[in-house]
């Protein structure tokens, strides 16, 4: 049967860093690609009338560049030359940040995404102000 998850073999692993980040680790042998997904508590939730869409305002902002790939081509291209691609979203809740790649290169796009949420640049403040409005009028 496809999708039998009977089959699947997984290895779970939890640990907490000193700092409090929580870490769990999947791994699945079964797959060709690894998957990073890194969540901040951050979205609406958490926000007032006054500061209302700043979380998704960050989400955005982060793609915009860091100090090692100062651009979002830079950043963009980086990923895209192991495999993979950006990708995030905001929800009420918390604001994830995923990338998937080939395994050979899982490590390197992970000093990547620590990097984005680590080091942003916060370049580009009114173009991506500008990005944000659009998607927000596409909802409306």
């Amino acid at each position: 049967m496809i999708g039998d998850s009977s089959n699947w073999e997984y290895r779970l692993e939890r640990r907490t860093a000193a700092s409090g980040l929580r870490v769990v680790a999947v791994e699945q042998r079964h797959l060709h690609r690894g998957t990073i997904a890194v969540y901040v508590g951050a979205g609406s939730r958490f926000e007032t009338a006054g500061d209302n869409g700043l979380s998704h305002f960050l989400e955005h902002m982060l793609f915009r560049g860091c100090a090692r790939y100062p651009s979002a081509f830079a950043l963009n291209l980086a990923m895209e030359r192991l495999g993979g691609t950006l990708e995030a979203s905001t929800a009420p809740d918390a604001t994830g940040f995923y990338v998937s790649l080939p395994q050979e290169t899982l490590l390197a796009g992970v000093e990547i995404v620590a990097e984005v949420i680590l080091r942003p640049r916060f370049e580009a403040l009114e173009t991506e102000r500008r990005i944000v409005a659009e998607e927000l009028r596409g909802d409306l």
